[in-house]
């Protein structure tokens, strides 16, 4: 497994940004009911900050 080749610690999954108009048969039908901006800046700070403190 490419995690454990890599010697990973971990993983995290962040929301994104699902446009209206989104191409693709399941894009497309949750961007007619879904669309916006799911990014969450703090939740990706907090990460990017805890796997810099790691790093040294």
């Amino acid at each position: 497994m490419l995690m454990t080749e890599l010697e990973a610690v971990g993983h995290v999954t962040f929301g994104g940004r699902l446009a209206k108009g989104a191409r693709g048969f399941l894009a497309s039908l949750l961007s007619k009911s879904m669309a916006g901006d799911y990014r969450d800046r703090n939740q990706v700070t907090t990460w990017a900050k805890s796997i810099s403190a790691q790093l040294g």
